[in-house]
């Protein structure tokens, strides 16, 4: 992957997400495996909730969820009933993984060195936070 050269975190992190989901691998986002049709047409099971797709499959049908799981909070803050536990951001495992790998190899730094890092990732990224208010 190629991106331009910028100062910007946020503008690198958008820069690698949006070339992250163009990728057509076929893999199991429970397990990770990657997958290739078998010649007979079929696929290889590779564990007991095989869940296969692209990156751009995954990221559709999270973005869906968190939508879905947005609107089915009691606050905007997205805590239960009694305050005791808050819903933050919710990410494929996949994405999380080429993400701390991308921000530490190329960037030089951890994806989050803090919370308030991790806050303006969900403010930069509100299709990855459960909460509607920060």
């Amino acid at each position: 992957m190629a991106f331009k050269l910028t100062t910007s975190k946020e503008t690198a992190i958008k820069a690698f997400i949006s070339e992250w989901a163009k990728d057509e691998t076929q893999y199991c986002n429970y397990c990770g495996t990657i997958y290739q049709e078998n010649p007979d047409g079929g696929w290889d099971k590779c564990c007991d909730k095989p869940h296969i797709g692209t990156n751009i499959i995954f990221l559709y049908m999270l973005i869906q969820e968190n939508k879905d799981l947005r609107e089915s909070r009691h606050n905007d803050f997205a805590s239960n009933l009694d305050k005791t536990m808050r819903w933050g951001i919710a990410i494929t495992p996949r994405l999380l993984h080429d993400l701390e790998e991308y921000s530490i190899n190329t960037l030089k730094e951890p994806l989050w060195k803090d919370k308030d890092e991790m806050d303006e990732f969900m403010r930069s990224f509100p299709e990855f936070r459960i909460c509607e208010k920060v």
